[in-house]
């Protein structure tokens, strides 16, 4: 096993604290302030290593999506039918770990930068063309082409609706719950067809 330099432990360190500091205060509190005394250092050496806090932001969100990639890929591997896949989709969309009142309120605060901040509305961008994508790609061979479409839009403004409703009211929704709304939804437009 090689060694890794130090510079790429220190910027995993402190990709990390802006994570935390990020789904405690959203983008609008996330300074490089607030990272720093998270990871216990100093301001100066958060701008040696991320010059701005776009791009530490950035950082945080490539690592959350990396991550998030790979589950996916690795929950989609183990389903085989068309359906499951579907089903598979929407659950990795509330996932307990994931479908809490931080990200979603973290969630949130990058939304509302997106109209003045293109890094950012690339990422809403991205995921949200991620999920209608796979959704559509799964619900082809259940209702065809022409009816995947509008079943995945519908489906991904349903899920866009529950994040938005658990980041306002962090209480009033668990992901079962939310699971469920979105698994009905399908049901319900899957009858109708």
């Amino acid at each position: 096993m090689s060694l890794r330099p130090i510079s790429d432990l220190r910027r995993e360190e402190l990709a990390h604290a802006a994570l935390e500091v990020f789904l405690t205060v959203g983008t609008e509190g996330m300074t490089l302030e607030r990272v720093a005394k998270t990871a216990g250092t100093s301001k100066g050496t958060v701008l040696h290593y991320y010059l701005t806090k776009e791009a530490l932001l950035d950082r945080v969100l490539r690592d959350v999506l990396r991550v998030l990639g790979r589950e996916a890929q690795a929950c989609m591997m183990a389903r085989t039918t068309p359906r499951e896949k579907v089903n598979a989709q929407i659950s990795l969309c509330f996932r307990p770990e994931l479908f809490t009142p931080e990200y979603a309120g973290a969630w949130l605060s990058v939304i509302a930068r997106c109209t003045g901040d293109n890094g950012l509305d690339r990422y809403r961008r991205l995921i949200a063309r991620r999920l209608r994508s796979n959704l559509r790609a799964y619900l082809r061979p259940l209702v065809g082409a022409t009816e995947a479409r509008p079943v995945a839009e519908s489906l991904a403004a349903l899920i866009d609706g529950l994040w938005l409703r658990r980041a306002v009211d962090p209480a009033g929704l668990t992901p079962d719950r939310a699971k469920a709304l979105a698994l009905t939804h399908l049901e319900e437009s899957l009858a109708f067809l």
